[in-house]
């Protein structure tokens, strides 16, 4: 499934089911992160990418709730 496309300064919400999921980001390569959700979980994962060759790499971290709330005011919702 996509959830959407990230741009600087925008995020996406995605539900997922519980249990384990891979959360992934993708440009010349690939980067994904594991997340274990149990029921009504709620997990922030901050996407950024860093230098390539020709593109650039994502990278992806769990942040905590009160960066992930701090951040996310200043951000528009992905199309």
């Amino acid at each position: 499934m996509i959830a959407g496309e990230l741009v600087n300064g925008s995020y996406v919400k995605v539900d997922v089911p519980k249990g384990k999921n891979e959360i992934w980001g993708k440009t010349e390569t690939k980067s994904s992160i594991m997340l274990d959700i149990k029921e009504g979980d709620i997990q922030c994962v901050k996407g950024s990418v860093g230098m390539g060759l020709f593109i650039g790499h994502p990278h992806l971290e769990i942040v905590d709730m009160k960066l992930c709330k701090s951040e996310i005011f200043s951000t528009k919702k992905a199309k």
